[in-house]
């Protein structure tokens, strides 16, 4: 059975990727997300997630940036900036760095260059602060790290390592954190793995879906997020729902690509009025420690 989930992160300031311009741009949630395999969500194509932005807004990300929540990603709606040097290699001169941002004016990032590396600059996991917003490019993280989870207010986040290996073979340096690759390869970060059952992540953050595991990302949900409400972004959602099909809710508006629904355990489901709880991957395909995964939603 497939349960079609709605895009996953594309990483913005602060924001998910729309439930299809996601699978495009990112990747698609369940099944699992950034795989070409099949489960509870549905077939997901290659890529990452899509969030909002974390740097451009007043609150907290899954993906639009400008007047959003910091830490979001947003969907791609124009072509893609200049890519100046490679996040992969850091070909930049002596004392710079090479760092993803928004050319544009937006609030997603579509764009790399070389940036200066702070004095005494912070390592992944310390706080860290930008010049600007969340997509300016400058920040305080040491080389091959960056701001990440901005508030827009205080224009302060903490600091993630990005992605090693390069792209056929993307890795991080962490057990515990999985490399997400999303806007067109501009952004490769180390984000923590997480339960989307337990929701353990920091305050501020949600368990969201990725390619074949979860990751935290800021939450985005803000005024919005609720159980079966519209959705446009994975972190759309409020901590312990998911950005998923319409299809798979009773009750999501007419007109609308996706509804927030919930996360459930397969062995022990609690599921809304006319749900069940459907296996977030096909039987014997989940990662060890989530093969209990599921979502609650109408029977297809």
């Amino acid at each position: 059975m497939r349960l079609h989930a709605a895009s996953l992160l594309v990483i913005v300031a602060c924001g998910p990727a729309p439930a299809d311009t996601a699978a495009e741009s990112t990747g698609a949630p369940p099944g699992p997300i950034g795989t070409t395999s099949s489960g509870a969500h549905g077939e997901s194509s290659s890529g990452g997630l899509t969030l909002g932005d974390p740097a451009t807004s007043s609150s907290s990300s899954g993906d639009p940036l400008d007047g959003v929540p910091p830490g979001f990603l947003n969907p791609v709606d124009g072509g893609w900036g200049a890519i100046e040097c490679s996040v992969w290699l850091e070909d930049c001169p002596p004392g710079e760095k090479c760092m993803p941002y928004a050319n544009d004016g937006g609030s997603a990032w579509n764009a790399t260059r070389c940036m200066p590396i702070a004095p005494d600059p912070a390592a992944p996991g310390e706080p860290c602060t930008v010049e600007g917003s969340g997509v300016s490019g400058i920040d305080t993280c040491e080389l091959h790290s960056m701001c990440w989870a901005v508030d827009g207010r205080t224009l302060e986040g903490t600091c993630v390592g990005m992605c090693i290996g390069g792209w056929q073979a993307a890795t991080c340096p962490g057990v515990d954190q999985s490399c997400r690759i999303s806007a067109d390869g501009t952004l490769a970060l180390c984000l923590p793995i997480c339960d989307p059952l337990a929701q353990n992540c920091e305050p501020g953050e949600g368990c969201y879906p990725s390619d074949s595991d979860f990751v935290c990302a800021p939450d985005s949900s803000e005024e919005g997020g609720s159980e079966f409400e519209p959705c446009e972004f994975t972190n759309d959602c409020e901590p312990g729902l998911v950005c998923a099909n319409a299809d798979l809710s009773p009750t999501c508006p007419p007109g609308s690509a996706a509804c927030c629904t919930p996360y459930c355990s397969v062995s022990d489901p609690d599921c809304p009025s006319k749900t069940q709880c459907l296996p977030w991957f096909e039987e014997g395909e989940g990662p060890i420690g989530f093969q209990d995964v599921g979502i609650c939603g109408v029977p297809s």
